[in-house]
């Protein structure tokens, strides 16, 4: 994939000055992604799915991340829902026959799309008990291009109090930048914990709009390696934070699966996935 950082950083500084509101934290701090966000830039999709329901078309969309391996996305498990209220009664999307992932060139023009073969999601729509559960792995029916990168993802546990204060950011497309065409625009921001709803969340305050639900939280280690920690879930403004889905135990297991082919054992963490050349950290 050929990346024109000019191209983009003009285009997104037009599309961003015609924006009269954004569903964003205070000042609209996204901007265009710079040199160093290639290889955000080479993992980032676009999860899209449509179809008709009583004579009318329904549709939903959402930012994706290629984590792992070619064949793996990341996204949030609301992003299969058109919910109610908005079209009619809520729908539920079948991933491998209603939806597809897609890439875009530098000038946000479609250059892949590929579908889905398999998906794992969260117990979040089973459970209401499990509000930090609102993730998808999906495996693609055929690998992306070899100008894809795969980001590799943290050792995160369930435990989010390992995670606050990490310096994060959100490369994710937006709804309400209003263009044709797929531009990416990148936030940056911190993790922290909240009580929310009566349960300990996990919130982050990077600016996000509509469709970027799903996009990849990723925090840039010491050694210059960006690793996937979790999963931005909400696009609208809650007072000072939007929600975020950390890398669950159900979460890791579910990557490491689809993207390895092999599900680890509970406790052999990061250690184990270290020493089997899964991950460097």
């Amino acid at each position: 994939m050929k990346l024109n950082f000019f191209q983009i950083t003009l285009l997104s500084a037009i599309i961003l000055a015609s924006v009269a509101t954004a569903d964003v934290i205070g000042e609209d701090d996204r901007r265009a992604p710079e040199a160093e966000d290639t290889e955000l830039l080479r993992a980032l999709g676009h999860v899209v799915c449509s179809k008709v329901v009583d004579n009318t078309r329904r549709r939903s969309a959402g930012t994706g991340t290629v984590v792992g391996s070619r064949s793996t996305i990341l996204t949030a498990a609301h992003v299969f829902t058109d919910a109610a209220g908005r079209r009619g009664p809520q729908v539920q999307f079948d991933a491998a026959s209603d939806c597809a992932f897609r890439q875009y060139d530098s000038n946000g023009n479609v250059i892949v799309e590929v579908a889905f073969l398999h998906t794992e999601m969260g117990e979040f729509w089973q459970n209401p008990g499990a509000p930090n559960q609102d993730w998808a792995v999906l495996r693609t029916a055929e690998p992306l291009p070899d100008s894809t990168t795969a980001l590799p993802f943290a050792n995160n546990g369930s435990v989010i109090a390992d995670l606050v204060g990490l310096s994060i950011k959100i490369l994710a497309f937006h709804a309400d930048i209003r263009t044709a065409r797929r531009i990416p625009m990148l936030s940056e921001g911190e993790l922290f914990s909240i009580d929310y709803g009566g349960y300990t969340r996990l919130a982050h305050t990077a600016d996000t709009g509509r469709m970027s639900s799903g996009a990849a939280i990723v925090h840039r280690t010491e050694a210059g390696q960006n690793v996937v920690v979790g999963v931005n879930r909400s696009s609208a403004n809650f007072g000072k934070f939007n929600l975020a889905v950390p890398l669950s135990t159900e979460l890791e297991e579910a990557l490491r699966s689809y993207a390895y082919g092999h599900v680890p054992i509970h406790g052999l963490r990061l250690a184990q996935c270290v020493a089997d050349g899964e991950l460097q950290i």
